[in-house]
């Protein structure tokens, strides 16, 4: 039993040396080089810069001019359902909108438009009107749902 007692003790012990001995102390000069690190610069922009986008359609390859908020409405209703609570949707609407703007800002490899419909290359989206078919029930509710989902977080008076 003391045998037993005394290899649990071995092990518990070499669980707590192990990570110490490989732990790598610093020196404070090491530390102090590596606060010196310059802070990386951020793009400014306006949202209103970006009124409209350039939508190319993969399985026509014609691209389609839509207003940015449109675009994002049907970005969200392509990517979660409506049913979802209004929050959900309005976080969906914040990273489908800085998603977009990243891709406007830092481009596409798609050489006449800004960002395509293919889910697998940009982000999943649907036409309005495809939307409202695939509805059994309440489209405009729903889409009105969506929509508020949308403007809400434009104007900054999201709580998320």
């Amino acid at each position: 039993m003391k045998k037993i007692t005394l290899y649990i003790l071995v092990v518990i012990g070499i669980c707590f040396l192990i990570p110490i001995f490989f732990t790598v102390k610093f020196k404070v000069e090491e530390v102090s080089k590596m606060q010196d690190v310059p802070e990386l610069e951020i793009e400014k922009y306006a949202y209103s810069d970006f009124g409209t986008i350039r939508l190319l359609h993969i399985d026509t390859n014609e691209v389609e001019e839509k207003a940015l908020d449109d675009y994002i409405a049907e970005v969200v209703s392509a990517e979660m359902p409506v049913s979802y609570e209004m929050e959900a949707l309005k976080a969906q609407s914040v990273a489908a909108r800085t998603y977009t703007l990243y891709k406007l800002i830092r481009g596409t490899p798609h050489d006449n438009s800004d960002i395509c419909d293919k889910a697998s290359c940009c982000q999943a989206w649907i036409s309005k009107d495809k939307r409202m078919e695939k509805w059994e029930n309440n489209k405009q509710e729903n889409w009105n749902k969506i929509v508020e989902a949308v403007n809400s977080t434009v104007r900054g008076d999201c709580n998320i």
